[in-house]
């Protein structure tokens, strides 16, 4: 087994336990027995987190192959990538499993309490993108690390806004920017 098999091993283990919080979350959600008040950004963003572990996932097949992450403290960044990728999975959706069937779920409530730790996850791990990207690649990549830029303002934006239509433009845009940057950057395999 080569070094970077080695390590694609441990990050893949935190994807699993990433998304199988995720999933576990929306399955207590989706089977309360209480009343859940649903909404739509919350559900979006915990989609938008699924699909950020499997593009970053996807994304690392390729990156892992630079020889800069043999050093054990290099390695700490990725490292760090997919710790904030399990964190922001874990957090995307309430946990039910410890409410009453007589408890309301307000997820509109929920999305808007974390916001702060919330969309703070996302600035970091789209600053932690933009150094990996930059020692990878030895430059800034203008038009990938522009997402990334872009990302960032829109997280920070999030995080310190409590006004729902802010949030309702903000989220559609970065799906859309996601959609794009996908197309554009990782539907297939170098």
């Amino acid at each position: 087994m080569d070094y970077s098999s080695y390590l694609r091993v441990l990050l893949s283990v935190w994807i699993g336990l990433g998304l199988g919080q995720m999933v576990q979350a929306f399955h207590r959600l989706a089977r309360f027995k209480g009343t859940v008040r649903w909404d739509w950004l919350p559900l979006v963003w915990a989609g938008f987190s699924f699909l950020m572990v499997v593009q970053t996932w996807w994304a690392y097949f390729e990156l892992l192959q630079s020889p800069l992450w043999v050093n054990l403290f290099a390695f700490l960044l990725p490292l760090s990538v997919f710790v904030l990728l399990y964190l922001l999975c874990a957090s995307a959706l309430p946990d039910t499993s410890r409410a009453d069937a007589t408890d309301v779920v307000d997820l509109t409530a929920f999305h808007f309490g974390q916001r702060l730790y919330f969309f703070a996850l996302w600035a970091v791990l789209l600053t932690l993108a933009l150094v990996v990207s930059r020692l990878v690649r030895g430059s800034f990549a203008w038009v990938e690390d522009g997402f990334r830029v872009a990302g960032i303002a829109a997280a920070v934006a999030l995080a310190r806004s409590d006004a729902r239509n802010v949030h309702g433009v903000l989220t559609v845009l970065a799906v859309l920017a996601m959609s794009v940057y996908i197309v554009l950057f990782t539907l297939r395999l170098p």
